[in-house]
């Protein structure tokens, strides 16, 4: 590594150093995974630091031309970076040539030719602004890389934001024998801004509402606010559009006049001083009381009171100039890195640059779809476009006070919370050490305080009146009616007495009784016109007796709840005892009737008479199913609609956020316009006005001068007529006279001459004035008329946007709705085709059965009409043969082995008869059983089918609903 750099990066020499900078790194590294950094965007990281690193090593010539001193590490750095080193020399040193163009149009000084045309920079300032370029992408990188780790895509109702800011900076804090940075005040004026919020909200705020509310309340006088340092800082001139070469001696912060001295020729850090103090200084020899602004000790020095003039910092402006100086060089940058021939380098760059991140210098991280962030976008964005800001985009001084103004706001528009944290003692940092070393007592091992600068830390940052304010006003409020449906669970007597749906006609006295009830003290509360306030730690004690009262009617509502349960438990218990006695009860009658001709009978024809009706219910079924496979694609076509709309909805809202941010930048340069020739019409009013009252005066004083003439010519007859005849002088004194006249006549004709010859010049004036206010009369018209058709069409984007955002948010709020109720109807839809899948399997496993029993029943049908032909047929014979015994009886003369042998065969007839009884029997047993199955699994079925019919009945209600509110919006 090279041992010296430009930029003051030098390698560690020691171990311990090397070690401590890689466990740092790789800490850094390990943080870069958990964010979701891949490898090759470090990559790319590391390739820019290291061209930084090697373009500081490459250093620049100081003499002559314009090129790198050390082309080695210059042609390494073009390498890391993906571009050739004509190229980089090129960005960097070629587009220097002629300086830094103002960007201020307007007259010049004779000081301004030649050479003036431009600020020369040296070799070392352009590479010193390109490595400040690139350390800016990178450093944008890093913020968005972070924010997209952490964006959300949700629609998220709220979040929160942090901003945590370093505080005042004071070298002498630190017992540093320096003058603070440029830096440093950007810190210190963030710093006073936040002050100023906190001042607001803390005291305007709560003071202007007890004033509206008519509350009366004695406080000690709260110090002023800080507005001074800060307009010290970033006071703006009225026309700050108009950009013009000519100092104006109106008051302008040290921002603006660090921008007009930077690129003005000629400007400098001491006319910049001297410009600030005559507008913002007291004068010398006053205490600082009477201002916050003084002269420092030292040249190109300056003090300025922070936190109310407790804090006083003293400031050198050494080359701040160069802060407010637009190089190429810094904006090639950006240029350079997206034309990169390395893809990872590129890649990284060109997605940024397409995705408008970046509204303005390290402004970046806006990243993310949910409301919020695009409203925290649509903010930002806002901030940076309009009025001055659209003008001052590459005015890097300006943008720090664009920056504080969009945080500040951004911050005004939350519900705030302020954190102070405390110095509680001046810190010694020695040499280039950044670490602090807090003393401590050796003998206590406390940390010893410096009760001064705690002291003018507390009464800088205004909290020990915050806490004033906090005792003695009503911190918390509440509105009357909003206070009285929280805490009514307070006073059940009240709701009792009247009832839950009672009207509050009067909600500040139904409060002033609620309060009553709550037996709280007199002093600790106050009724405003709209509001209830308390003072401090009464809304919280109220707050812990609801928590009690809550927790204990919950406690009673599940003792109720558990009562109920346990009683409809009870009672299911009866029913299901009643209906096992009914099932005993069934059972014993079964068996008595079972062995019954006629209910044998019975069971075996049932099911035949039952086997249609079971084909009937399943094609029942199966029109269900279709219908519901019907209504399901209806439902997903009107969802994939409802989608579309709203993808258009919100594709039409960003074309409206962009039209009207348009239109408002629009009418904002046209307001300024117009307020610019409003002005220039009242000056050439005012020079119309100055030149006819010189008009007057001279007509004046010419009536005057005719009237002493004639006096003159007057007096000088009567004396020539009444001494003419007796003087002998007289001719002498008519030569006088005569003269006389003819120098009053030519005196007359000369001074005739001069005021026509002025009246003609006004009278000309006058008739280019009237010509140029009568244009200016007409420019105003039309830029009027332009301004009420903005303001008329930004109306109605406005109105348009606003009921494209709420129908936008109905949209989304219906969608949300619809997605919960398709997830529900597809699970319920996937149960009931489980359900039906299941009734189908139990249908086929039924035919089976309804099958195998036919063809049981088929063959015991045979095998019985088998055997009562059978039996027909022993009867036959047992008629025959008892015929014949007849016969026999009848004729004795038949021996009795004939009798023996037919009594045989008789009681063998009997015996096969009753062993086909009992078959017969046990063949109507097996019958009764297939059907009582037979009639479980109907029981079943129809249980099955009236529960799917009742969840088809509520899903057909559902999707109706669906569909009339979607209608009605």
């Amino acid at each position: 590594m090279y041992e010296s750099s430009d930029f003051g990066i030098h390698p560690h020499s020691k171990t311990e150093d090397k070690q401590r900078a890689l466990q740092q790194f790789t800490k850094l590294q390990a943080a870069m995974k958990v964010l979701g950094i891949s490898v090759e965007e470090q990559k790319a990281l590391w390739l820019i630091l290291g061209a930084i690193y090697h373009l500081g090593a490459a250093g620049a010539t100081k003499a002559g031309r314009r090129q790198f001193a050390h082309h080695e590490w210059a042609q390494k750095a073009a390498y890391l970076l993906g571009c050739t080193l004509d190229e980089l020399s090129s960005l960097i040193f070629k587009n220097q040539a002629r300086g830094v163009q103002p960007l201020f149009r307007g007259p010049m000084d004779d000081s301004g030719q030649g050479d003036s045309l431009g600020f020369k920079l040296t070799a070392l300032e352009c590479l010193e602004s390109m490595a400040s370029g690139l350390y800016s992408e990178v450093f944008t990188v890093v913020i968005s890389l972070i924010n997209r780790a952490l964006k959300s895509s949700q629609h998220s109702l709220c979040s929160i934001l942090i901003v945590d800011t370093p505080g005042f900076q004071n070298p002498r804090q630190a017992q540093q024998q320096r003058g603070a940075t440029f830096e440093e005040l950007c810190h210190n004026y963030t710093q006073e801004r936040l002050q100023t919020l906190f001042r607001e909200r803390t005291f305007v705020q709560e003071l202007e509402r007890y004033k509206e509310e008519n509350i009366e309340l004695v406080l000690d006088e709260v110090q002023s606010s800080p507005s001074l340092s800060i307009a010290a800082i970033d006071q703006a001139p009225s026309q700050a559009l108009v950009r013009t070469f000519a100092r104006i001696e109106e008051a302008r912060g040290l921002l603006w006049l660090m921008e007009e001295e930077g690129v003005k020729p000629g400007g400098s850090e001491e006319i910049m001083l001297e410009r600030l103090f005559s507008y913002f200084s007291a004068g010398l020899g006053e205490n600082k009381g009477d201002s916050l602004l003084l002269r420092g000790d030292k040249s190109h020095s300056f003090l300025l009171g922070h936190s109310h003039g407790t804090d006083w910092v003293e400031y050198n402006i050494q080359g701040w100039l160069g802060h407010a100086k637009n190089n190429p060089a810094a904006q090639n940058a950006a240029t350079l890195l997206q034309d990169s021939q390395k893809k990872n380098i590129s890649g990284l760059f060109l997605s940024r640059s397409s995705g408008a991140t970046v509204l303005s210098g390290s402004i970046a991280g806006l990243e993310g779809s949910s409301q919020l962030a695009l409203r925290r976008a649509t903010s930002m964005r806002k901030t940076f476009t309009t009025g001055v800001a659209a003008v001052k985009k590459r005015s890097y001084c300006i943008q720090v006070k664009l920056q504080v103004d969009a945080l500040i706001d951004m911050v005004r528009r939350s519900k705030v919370h302020f954190v102070h944290c405390l110095l509680p003692k001046t810190e010694a940092v020695g040499g280039n050490d950044p670490r602090v070393l807090h003393g401590e007592s050796s003998d206590s091992g406390l940390m010893t305080l410096d009760v001064g600068l705690l002291r003018a830390q507390l009464r800088g940052s205004n909290l020990l009146d915050a806490l004033r304010i906090y005792r003695q006003g009503y911190p918390d409020h509440m509105v009357f009616s909003e206070f009285r449906r929280r805490f009514d669970v307070l006073a059940p007597h009240l709701t009792k007495k009247h009832g839950r749906n009672y009207i509050v006609l009067d909600e500040k006295r139904a409060v002033e009784e609620l309060l009553e009830s709550l037996e709280l003290e007199k002093n600790s509360y106050y009724l405003g016109l709209s509001k209830v306030f308390f003072r401090a730690g009464t809304l919280s004690r109220l707050e812990e007796q609801r928590d009690v009262q809550t927790r204990r009617n919950i406690s009673l509502f599940q003792a109720f709840c558990r009562g109920y349960l346990a009683r409809q438990a009870f009672k299911k218990r009866k029913i299901q005892d009643l209906a096992i006695r009914c099932i005993q009860k069934n059972i014993k009658k079964n068996r008595g009737v079972k062995d019954w001709p006629w209910w044998k009978l019975f069971t075996t024809v049932r099911p035949l008479i039952e086997m249609q009706l079971t084909e009937e219910q399943i094609s029942g079924k199966d029109e269900e199913i279709q219908q519901l496979k019907q209504k399901l694609e209806r439902m997903e076509k009107e969802r994939n609609e409802l989608r579309l709309n709203s993808d258009r909805l919100e594709s039409r809202i960003t074309e409206l956020s962009t039209e009207l941010a348009d239109e408002r930048n629009t009418g904002e340069s046209a307001s300024q316009l117009l307020e610019a020739e409003t002005s220039e019409r009242l000056r050439l009013e005012k020079d119309m006005k100055d030149v006819q009252t010189k008009y007057d005066g001279i007509r004046k004083q010419m009536e005057f001068v005719e009237m002493e003439v004639m006096e003159a010519r007057l007096i000088r007859a009567s004396e020539i007529n009444g001494e003419m005849d007796d003087d002998d002088t007289g001719g002498e004194w008519r030569l006088k006279y005569e003269r006389a006249i003819r120098e009053i006549e030519f005196t007359k004709k000369r001074l005739q001459q001069e005021f026509d010859d002025k009246l003609e010049v006004e009278q000309q004036n006058k008739r280019q004035l009237e010509r140029k206010i009568s244009d200016l009369q007409a420019d105003i018209d039309e830029s009027q008329r332009n301004i009420q058709q903005l303001k008329k069409k930004n109306q109605r984007l406005i109105a348009e946007q606003q009921d494209t955002k709420l129908h936008l948010e109905g949209q989304q709020s219906r969608n949300h709705d619809l997605e919960k109720k398709q997830r529900k109807f597809d699970s319920e839809l996937s149960a009931a085709q489980d359900e039906v899948q299941r009734e189908r399997s139990l249908r086929e496993k039924l035919t089976r059965e309804k099958d195998m029993q036919s063809g049981e029943a088929f063959s015991l049908r045979q095998q019985l009409e088998d055997k009562d032909l059978e039996l027909r047929a022993v009867n036959l014979k047992l008629d025959q043969v008892e015929a014949e015994l007849q016969d026999l009886n009848s004729q004795e003369s038949k021996d009795e082995a004939s009798l023996a042998k037919m009594k045989k065969q008789l009681r063998d007839m009997e015996a096969k008869i009753k062993d086909q009884e009992e078959e017969l029997d046990e063949q109507a047993g097996t019958i009764q059983m297939l059907e009582q199955a037979k009639l479980r699994l109907e029981m079943e079925m129809e249980r099955l089918r009236q529960t799917h019919f009742k969840e088809v009945e509520s899903k057909d209600d559902e999707v109706e609903e669906i569909r009339q509110s979607c209608s009605k919006k």
